[in-house]
């Protein structure tokens, strides 16, 4: 990634944009989401592509903690690390790295990264958190050129409608705050990426 000061601000327009169609996309959008990688009930084929050198240089630079095994996706506090499944259980390349996104926004989570603060949303907090890393990883997904698109209609969206069902708020409101989060979100993993790069 370039290094200058505008890097992380040059990306504003982008999250009203990605947010904007995601509100857009679930409104009409009746789809249901499903794990975007082979389970026991699918062949595993291996991904349809490549690694993505631009995508795996900055989750390198977070400096995250992620085994690769099994069948689950997953942030673990206990150890501070991720599970993800290995990269030829997805389906496109473009699966894993949005996927790896998400937890990685889970990660940025902890005290001493973002540290946000849901538990002023009471039993809403495990929803809301959901809601920001999911729009973190399309943020992310943005920042780094990938299909996103093709992604929220299939993924993001439909993952979303799932959670905003589950919260007692109008959908544009919960929309809004966790926007707020994941841009805080996504802007802390550019910086560490960055910081890692020119360290």
């Amino acid at each position: 990634m370039p290094r200058n000061k505008n890097t992380v601000t040059s990306k504003a327009i982008a999250y009203r944009k990605v947010t904007s169609v995601i509100v857009k996309t679930i409104t009409h959008n009746d789809r249901k989401w499903r794990e975007p990688w082979h389970t026991e009930d699918t062949a595993a084929e291996g991904a349809v592509g490549h690694r993505i050198e631009r995508a795996d240089s900055f989750f390198r630079g977070i400096n995250a903690r992620i085994v690769h095994q099994g069948n689950s996706a997953f942030y673990s506090p206990s150890d501070d690390s991720i599970t993800l499944p290995p990269f030829t259980s997805f389906f496109r390349p473009v699966d894993y790295y949005a996927t790896l996104a998400h937890e990685v926004a889970h990660w940025a989570h902890a005290p001493g990264r973002c540290d946000r603060k849901l538990w002023l949303f009471a039993e809403n907090a495990y929803a809301f958190e959901e809601l920001v890393a999911e729009l973190t990883a399309a943020y992310v997904c943005s920042y780094l050129g990938l299909e996103l698109e093709w992604k929220i209609y299939f993924d993001h969206a439909p993952y979303l409608a799932s959670w905003l069902k589950s919260l007692n708020c109008r959908r544009s409101s919960a929309i809004l705050v966790a926007s707020s989060y994941a841009r805080e979100a996504t802007e802390y993993l550019i910086r560490e990426s960055m910081r890692t790069a020119g360290a």
